[in-house]
């Protein structure tokens, strides 16, 4: 803060100190030392897109889109605003939108990384399914390490599996760890040796034990 008592009006600092802020976890006081930045400097578009990804963190979506949005109008080459506006469509389920945010940000730089997994996962939700791995495929390429992932113990996890066999190197994949009482998929999903055999029998390799779901179920 030394910088700020010499010269109080410098928004550049002001935008540091947020993003030392937002780093520590202060939240509120970033948006401050942002919103004082841009009170100074109204065009600065990284201030923006930086107000963006701290209003995101504290869950206000629609507020972080707006500000993504005034960081691409100062400047439309923006990717990494394009890609945090995709991430945070894509949790208000704007799917579509958050797509087209991620093609932008992919057209001004190819081969973006994050946005290619980001991609991918929103591919994936829409059901698109040869798009999500042909992304994820494309993001592997570009080095990115993909664990996919589902906190259930059944079609998801099976579903997770399936993708990641579809990969051409090995690949972890997310497990919950805990002691079922039973599981919904038998044996299909039973780590052995660190690792989970593909099940091959029709659609996911396997339908939920429909008797051990009555069995348990609550009503």
């Amino acid at each position: 803060r030394e910088a700020l008592r010499i010269k109080p009006d410098l928004a550049e600092t002001h935008s540091n100190l947020g993003n030392a802020l937002r780093g520590k976890g202060m939240l509120d006081e970033a948006i401050q030392e942002y919103r004082e930045a841009l009170r100074i400097n109204p065009a600065d578009a990284d201030a923006h897109s930086n107000l963006g990804v701290t209003l995101k963190e504290m869950a206000r979506l629609d507020e972080a889109v707006a500000s993504y949005d005034k960081a691409i109008a100062l400047k439309p080459d923006h990717a990494e605003a394009y890609c945090n506006r995709g991430n945070a469509l894509k949790e208000l389920l704007r799917f579509d939108e958050a797509l087209a945010s991620y093609d932008k940000a992919l057209e001004i730089r190819p081969g973006y990384a994050e946005v290619l997994t980001s991609r991918g996962d929103a591919l994936s939700v829409l059901n698109r399914t040869e798009e999500a791995v042909a992304a994820y495929r494309l993001a592997l390429e570009h080095g990115v390490t993909l664990v996919p992932h589902s906190p259930y113990f059944g079609p998801g996890l099976l579903a997770s599996i399936h993708m990641t066999a579809t990969f051409e190197r090995e690949t972890m994949v997310e497990y919950s760890f805990v002691e079922l009482g039973a599981s919904p998929m038998g044996g299909s999903i039973a780590v052995n040796d660190g690792r989970i055999a593909v099940p091959s029998g029709l659609g996911l390799g396997r339908d939920p034990d429909v008797e051990m779901i009555s069995r348990y179920k609550v009503d």
